[in-house]
Order: C-alpha cells, then structure tokens, then sequence
C-alpha cells in the first residue's frame, strides 16, 4: 500500500520559512526582510486555522482572509502615497533624471485625450516630465494623493464593517454610516480620476475618461447601505418586541 504524506500545514510552512530564514547570509537585509513578512503572514494564517471556535472557524476565516487583504491594500497606498512624495522631491533635486519619461495618452473607449507641443533647439523631448511647470507637478501630486488618501479611507471604513461583523454587531447604525461615506469617497475618486491635465514649458496635455470601477463600487456601497439600515430598523422593532 503506498505511503501517504500528510497535508502541509500552516505550522510546517513556518518552520520550514524558519529554517530557510536562518540558512541566509547576515549580509543580505533584503531577503531576511522578506523572510520576516513571510514569517508573519504564515504565523498569521496558522493562528486562523487553528481557531478553537468550531462552530463559527469558517465565517471567521472568510472575514480575517478579507481583512488581511483590506490592511494588505491600505499598506500598498500609503507606499504608493510615499512613492510618488518621493519622486516630486527628487524632481526638485534632480529634474534631468526624468528627460527619458514622457508622458504617453492612453486610449479609453469612454473619453477623449489632446496633447500638443512644439520643439526648439534647447527643447527636442518637449513633452518628458523634467519639462513640467512646477504648478503643473504640484497639482498632480495633490490629484494623485486625493484619489489614494479617498481610496485608503474608504478601505479603512471597509475593514470597520468587517470587524463589526465579526463581532457580530452587523446591523448596526455605524456601518450603515461607513456604507454611505464608502460610496461618497467613490463618487469622489470617480470625479477625480475622469480628467487630467499636465502643463509642460513648450506643450500641453489634457483628457476627460469615464472610470466605470469607482461608479458601479459607488452603487453597491450605497445599496449595501439601504440593506443594512432596513436590517438595522427590523433589529430594533425586534428588540422593542421583546
């Protein structure tokens, strides 16, 4: 009869990481870092999977996978926040490492783009981003950072309703509330996101595209709300039964 190995667990996995994190040389920063993130998201998992709760381990492995993808996406908008701080200051210092970037107009179905610009002897890429006017660039990075900072609330407020849930406080005022401040952040990020407009020294870029994602998410957020809010009325007309 032939042997049967047992199902990898979470615990393994760890002790596996554990080992191959301690087989790489001190010299490398990068990968024992990478290792260490590894180390807490199994360790992360195990503590899920081995919940002692057997009656509500699968409702609670759905809602704690779901809010480690929330913080996951916050996490990658507050670098995505930083990144693009970082590359406004190093503009400033160094505006000549950014001659080989220009900017290219994406073609969208739902929405029109113009760019036009002219070239002189001391301008031949008149359209790369060393050749942005600092007012341009600065209102750039304020309508970039406005759609991250309204995404990364309206994700906070998601993983709200989600913890809210897991304590088993669903219908509840408070998400009814984060249900209609998630969909007036997309309606935000929405209007945000549907133009664009960059001022180079010798040449001009604007565009008006219709972002469908943040309207239909908007529409669910606000149907969600109408749905909590009839559950929350049918909850206290039954508490006041009682």
């Amino acid at each position: 009869m032939p042997r049967r190995f047992p199902h990898t667990s979470p615990t393994l996995l760890y002790l596996l990481a554990y080992y191959t994190k301690h087989r790489i040389t001190e010299g490398n920063n990068i990968l024992i870092s990478i290792f260490n993130i590894f180390l807490l998201f199994i360790n992360k998992l195990h503590s899920i999977f081995t919940q002692p709760n057997i009656k509500t381990m699968k409702k609670n492995r759905l809602l704690v996978v779901a809010m480690l993808i929330c913080n996951l996406l916050c996490i990658l908008q507050v670098i995505a926040f930083l990144f693009i701080t970082f590359l406004v200051i190093y503009w400033h210092v160094n505006p000549d490492y950014f001659g080989s970037f220009k900017l290219q107009s994406l073609q969208n179905t739902f929405g029109f783009t113009h760019m036009e610009s002219w070239t002189t002897a001391s301008h031949k890429d008149p359209i790369a981003y060393k050749n942005i006017i600092p007012a341009s660039m600065y209102f750039s990075y304020i309508h970039i950072s406005s759609i991250i900072i309204l995404t990364f609330l309206a994700l906070m407020k998601f993983n709200t309703i989600i913890k809210s849930v897991r304590l088993v406080q669903t219908f509840q005022k408070q998400n009814v509330q984060s249900f209609r401040m998630i969909g007036k952040y997309l309606l935000l990020i929405f209007l945000l996101s549907s133009f664009s407009i960059v001022v180079f020294e010798q040449g001009l870029f604007y565009g008006f595209v219709l972002n469908f994602t943040p309207l239909a998410l908007m529409c669910v957020a606000f149907i969600m709300a109408e749905i909590f809010e009839e559950g929350n009325n049918l909850l206290e007309d039954n508490q006041l039964t009682v």
